[in-house]
């Protein structure tokens, strides 16, 4: 008996920025040629005049840092700017996201519980949350 093996076809692997649909313009803006943000005085001048914007929304005179980048991101920094080193955090997890908040809390030094889900189920058992939050 031989045995036949087909090559398989290969097609390219578009990444994008999350589950959506990218419009042309997006698109067309994100080919130019931006220069480097730590280099740029236009951007240090943009950045230090809406920092002083939101410290007067704010009502603070202490400095506000502007971060850009993914969902993750905002999450650690109010995690790091909420919790300290002993904190109690309970989290529910049905996918990579709530198990990696567990692992974000573990790294403040947080004790941690995690009810954990299968990745195709939904949070169906609040007894069991319930029960959790009293024990934990």
């Amino acid at each position: 008996m031989s045995l036949k093996i087909k090559k398989m076809k290969k097609d390219n692997t578009y990444m994008v920025p999350g589950p959506v649909i990218i419009s042309t313009e997006v698109l067309e803006a994100a080919n130019r040629n931006f220069g480097s943000a730590d280099l740029d005085r236009d951007f240090i001048d943009l950045y230090n005049k809406t920092e002083k914007n939101l410290q007067k929304l704010f009502v603070t005179n202490n400095k506000v840092v502007i971060q850009s980048g993914e969902g993750m991101l905002a999450l650690w920094s109010a995690m790091k700017s909420c919790l300290s080193k002993g904190d109690k955090v309970l989290c529910i997890a049905t996918g990579v996201f709530g198990y990696g908040f567990e692992q974000m809390a573990k790294s403040i030094g947080c004790k941690t519980m995690n009810i954990g889900y299968e990745y195709n189920e939904s949070v169906n058992n609040f007894n069991r949350i319930e029960k959790a939050i009293k024990e934990f």
